[in-house]
């Protein structure tokens, strides 16, 4: 009964999640697309996990690193390597989809791959931990990887748009902080987390705090706007090509 109890705590949040931005899309998104984007982010935890063990061993044992050193090794080892692994999921299926017509898709596909990811991760941390851990990365763990998702959603849909207008320079400055600027809160996140210390907790509380806040305000205005990727509807990415 416990290892039930656990798994529903493990998977309903990412459902629940999903649903909710799914939900707000103004035209939604075919279920195959949709599919495609959450096994994604389910199947590259595989490869990312083996990435973050091989490189770790570049890094000395993390009871030996200095408090630079540990930093480092969150926001490259273990940020970094997971958000490109996702972005690498999110532009392969959609960047050039003939679905991707709405700035608010972008937030839909990333983060799909990031609650993909993290029904994983999840269950892999509370199905041998206890029912503590699993509400408490049910509360916390599961709505950041969704941040973590909306923020590269966000630049994705700007590189998009800036792609369209033939702002080729604007367009790989934004792909840059898609991976970047949701690497980085990561990596807070992260670091803040694994310190043991009241200090870097009261941080970590502020930091999601501000963290859900901001990128929740900025889905919902996103979704609000209904800002299209192209200047007419009939203008598709085959049109473009043959430009």
């Amino acid at each position: 009964m416990e290892t039930i109890l656990l798994l529903l705590i493990s998977i309903v949040p990412v459902i629940g999640l999903a649903y909710y931005i799914y939900d707000k899309d103004y035209e939604k998104e075919s279920s195959s697309l949709l599919f495609k984007l959450i096994m994604g982010g389910i199947l590259v935890v595989i490869p990312a996990a083996s990435i973050e063990s091989l490189a770790g061993n570049l890094f000395p044992d993390s009871y030996n690193m200095t408090t630079i050193q540990f930093l480092v090794y969150i926001l490259i080892d273990i940020a970094f390597v997971e958000e490109v692994f996702k972005w690498f999921m999110v532009y392969i299926f959609s960047y050039n989809s003939h679905e991707f017509d709405y700035m608010y898709d972008a937030v839909v596909y990333s983060s799909f791959v990031s609650l993909g990811f993290a029904s994983v991760e999840n269950l892999l941390y509370v199905i041998h931990s206890t029912i503590h851990v699993g509400l408490m990365r049910a509360i916390i763990s599961v709505p950041a990887h969704a941040s973590f998702g909306i923020l590269m959603g966000i630049f994705i849909a700007y590189a998009k748009k800036f792609d369209i207008k033939r702002k080729h320079e604007k367009s790989a400055l934004c792909l840059i902080s898609s991976i970047f600027i949701p690497s980085l809160a990561h990596g807070i996140y992260d670091y803040c987390l694994y310190m043991n210390s009241k200090t870097y907790l009261t941080f970590f509380i502020f930091f999601v705090s501000v963290l859900f806040v901001i990128s929740f305000i900025m889905l919902r205005k996103m979704a609000k706007e209904r800002r299209e990727i192209y200047n007419t509807r009939t203008l598709k990415i085959s049109d473009l090509h043959k430009k």
